[in-house]
């Protein structure tokens, strides 16, 4: 996997995103990191997942 730049990511994806909704997206990627942690999985990875797994709800603009 191409090394990704995470906190890029949260800010491209906090500009298209509700409020409400990129908070939530930071709970499920703040858990999945934890879970992952806990059953010896990817964490970065898994954040990224967390982090991505809602992105469409909110917009039709793709993220770049």
């Amino acid at each position: 996997m191409k090394d990704l730049d995470i906190c890029k990511l949260q800010v491209k994806i906090k500009k298209v995103l509700e409020p409400k909704r990129f908070e939530h997206t930071l709970g499920v990627a703040y858990t999945a990191a934890n879970l992952a942690f806990a059953y010896e999985g990817d964490v970065k990875k898994a954040f990224i997942a967390g982090l991505l797994h809602d992105v469409v709800e909110d917009t039709d603009t793709p993220i770049t």
